[in-house]
């Protein structure tokens, strides 16, 4: 691909050459002048409480800053300076000037590059200074405007918290007044951060009367028991004089008193909770068991005395003691409960006020907190903002401006491989475009054709009949090998009539069919050329014979084969020329006197050997092709398409045409891959000192009349 198309990538570099010197050449002369300012980490060191409220000290990005030292800000400033320097330092430009030659680049971790780029040395290195100044005062006046507003921000949040603060003692402080609370410091308490905060004390100490409720539930249940039995023991006395005396039973007893004991505290746990409480279900049942227990208990015991009849009386004095004892205990009973009924509800409204009460101290105590914390975030903003001012620094200024425009020679170089480059890769593309025939392989992958021979362009059009002409030069070999390669095609049913044809015009079929009759003739062959395009001939100006008489005058019956039939100075290779050109050669081609003369002339000739005009653009050579033994295709190397080739294959084979094979033409020597067709004979024809054309060409009929041979010396063989 590059031997072929080296004249394309060499025009394309030296075009991409000229360009690039030319810009170079026509670019103004430029200087450049670097300044670097570090930027050290910012912190932020503002962080306030309150949820929508709170607010972030700024922090500025690297890559901001650096937009920031190439914008319009900048520039103002920067043409401000320079215009206000004294004496011969003023540059007066426009901002935009400065803005145009200006451009940053950031080098983390923390460094900014400010470089100016202009046609005059000395305002590039002002202007990266200048332009590193301005951004540093720039940067400084946005730290004081944010501390500003930091300060401005954090007093306005003192204030308000402080009124919060305020609202919140004074909620506190009424509160009390109005349900009569008072509020001391525990032990060890008094602030936020000491332990536990103040406790609370409600009014006057409210007596406890669930004590005495219990120990009147139980005497009550003791008495009404000591009723029963001395009831019984007195029934019994007056009837018998021995009595069993019933006693009290201790077990039952002490049952009742945990009963009673167990009720109350069911009582006292169904004031605080509800019935789904834990605690509540277990008290429950704690009761339940109790009185299963009371129940399977007998509350007297059985004890037989003699009875006295003073037991009687004092049996009766007791039993009235005891009932007064159970009337008074049944009255002070529901009194006791009623009493702490109406104590446990003002227990539970006071209980409320305090969690209240409670709640307003833990607000108050964070709303304190936070008033502190605020505080001490003002004071250190206040001192710092002083400390703020030239965090950012000038670490290398611009000393001098150095040239940035391209050397000639380095563009030159650099526009030569860039324009080589383009030239490989645009011509790399057009050969991938490229659906012309180069190879043989070419001309048979999509049809199924015998490969017959590789005929090599020597470069020299004048050498058309290379056989006869330069019988050592190797396009004359190769005709010779096309020669042998169909004899051993054909070795079963030699051909008599061979049509040579291509698909289209100037791909040297008429040379093709010259050189191989030639050929032909030399194996000792008698062979007759035909020249059947009777559009554009050319055959008799191949061989240098009269064209006004041939294949017309005998379809036309003018002429015998023998008056049309001329020699051509070479023993045994005789032409038949086309004859005067008629306005309708396919109707003459495809008429029987064409297929009569064919079978007449194969009595002067072993071999006829047609020469056709091209089979795609005319139907000629597919009329002609049904009429002969073969059809030999021939294929321009670099200028038959494979799309026309297989057409023309195509076309031929639905005419029923005989296919004897392809032969690709014109293939330059200079291709590595049949560099084999490299053959130095070296053949004076058109040498200096050497025989003139004519002298070689008669030497050559002579040589071929004098000593016939039905074959190629060794001399004379490709290989």
């Amino acid at each position: 691909m590059v031997a072929r198309r080296w004249w394309f990538i060499a025009t394309v570099g030296v075009a991409a050459g000229l360009v690039g010197s030319f810009v170079s050449v026509s670019l103004p002369k430029t200087y450049k002048a670097t300044a670097t300012v570090l930027v050290p980490p910012e912190s932020q060191n503002v962080v306030l409480f309150g949820g929508a409220g709170a607010a972030q000290g700024e922090h500025i990005a690297l890559e901001s800053q650096a937009i920031i030292a190439g914008g319009n800000e900048a520039a103002v400033r920067s043409q401000e300076a320079l215009a206000n320097r004294p004496g011969p330092s003023k540059i007066l430009v426009d901002p935009s000037q400065i803005t145009q030659a200006i451009t940053t680049e950031v080098r983390p971790p923390d460094m900014i590059l400010i470089t100016a780029v202009s046609t005059d040395q000395t305002w590039a290195r002002e202007f990266a200074n200048q332009t590193a100044q301005s951004f540093l005062d720039i940067m400084d006046d946005l730290r004081q405007k944010q501390s500003k507003n930091a300060q401005h921000y954090l007093q306005q949040q003192v204030d308000v918290t402080r009124h919060e603060l305020d609202d919140l003692l004074l909620k506190k402080r009424e509160y009390q007044r109005q349900w009569g609370m008072s509020a001391s410091t525990a032990a060890g308490g008094g602030g936020s951060n000491q332990g536990p905060g103040p406790a609370i004390v409600v009014g006057p100490e409210t007596a406890d009367y669930r004590a005495s409720l219990r120990q009147a539930q139980s005497d009550l249940a003791a008495a009404q028991a000591n009723l029963r039995v001395l009831r019984a023991a007195e029934q019994q006395a007056r009837t018998e004089h021995t009595m069993s005396a019933a006693i009290a039973n201790p077990a039952f007893t002490s049952l009742q008193a945990q009963e009673s004991t167990q009720q109350l505290a069911l009582l006292d746990l169904q004031a605080r909770y509800t019935d789904e409480h834990p605690a509540v279900a277990e008290a429950r049942a704690r009761l339940a068991e109790l009185r299963t227990q009371l129940a399977q208990t007998s509350p007297t015991l059985e004890q037989t005395v003699p009875v006295d009849p003073t037991r009687q009386t004092g049996l009766a004095a007791e039993r009235q003691a005891a009932e007064q004892t159970v009337a008074q205990l049944s009255a002070r009973v529901p009194a006791l409960q009623a009493i702490v009924s109406a104590t446990d509800a003002t227990r539970s409204d006071m209980l409320d006020k305090e969690g209240v009460l409670e709640q307003l101290q833990d607000q108050i105590a964070l709303k304190r907190s936070a008033y502190q914390e605020l505080l001490s975030q003002l004071e250190a903003k206040e001192l710092s903002a002083a400390s703020e001012r030239g965090q950012n620094s000038m670490v290398d200024s611009a000393l001098r401006a150095t040239a940035s425009t391209p050397t000639l020679t380095r563009t030159l170089i650099f526009s030569l491989a860039l324009g080589l480059f383009l030239g490989f890769a645009l011509a790399l593309l057009l050969e991938t475009l490229d659906d012309t025939v180069r190879r043989p392989e070419d001309l048979t992958r999509d049809v199924n054709l015998r490969f017959l021979g590789v005929v090599p362009w020597t470069g020299d059009p004048t050498t058309g009949l290379v056989v006869i002409n330069a019988p050592k030069s190797p396009p004359a070999e190769a005709f010779r090998t096309l020669r042998s390669n169909i004899n051993f095609a054909t070795i079963d049913q030699r051909p008599r009539t061979i049509l040579v044809t291509s698909a289209g015009a100037n791909e040297g079929k008429s040379v093709v069919a010259a050189n191989l009759a030639a050929a032909y003739a030399q194996s000792g062959e008698k062979v007759l050329i035909m020249d059947t395009d009777l559009r554009r001939p050319t055959q008799h100006h191949l061989f240098g014979v009269d064209g006004t008489r041939g294949v017309t005058n005998l379809l036309m019956g003018e002429m015998t084969p023998e008056q049309a039939i001329q020699p051509t100075g070479m023993e045994r290779l005789s032409i038949l020329a086309s004859g005067p050109l008629p306005p309708n050669p396919a109707e003459l081609l495809d008429s029987a006197r064409m297929s009569a003369l064919l079978e007449q002339l194969r009595e002067y000739a072993d071999l006829i050997i047609l020469d056709s005009p091209p089979a795609i653009v005319l139907s000629d050579a597919l009329i002609l092709a049904s009429q002969v033994d073969k059809t030999l295709l021939v294929g321009a190397a670099g200028q038959v398409t494979r799309d026309a080739f297989d057409e023309m294959v195509r076309l031929l084979q639905h005419a029923r045409g005989d296919l004897l094979g392809v032969v690709l033409n014109k293939l330059r020597l200079t291709q590595g891959d049949y560099y084999y067709y490299y053959y130095y004979y070296y053949y004076d024809y058109g040498k200096p000192g050497s025989r003139s054309k004519r002298e070689h060409k008669s030497a050559s009929g002579r040589h071929e009349s004098s000593h016939p041979r039905s074959k190629p010396s060794d001399d004379e063989l490709p290989f």
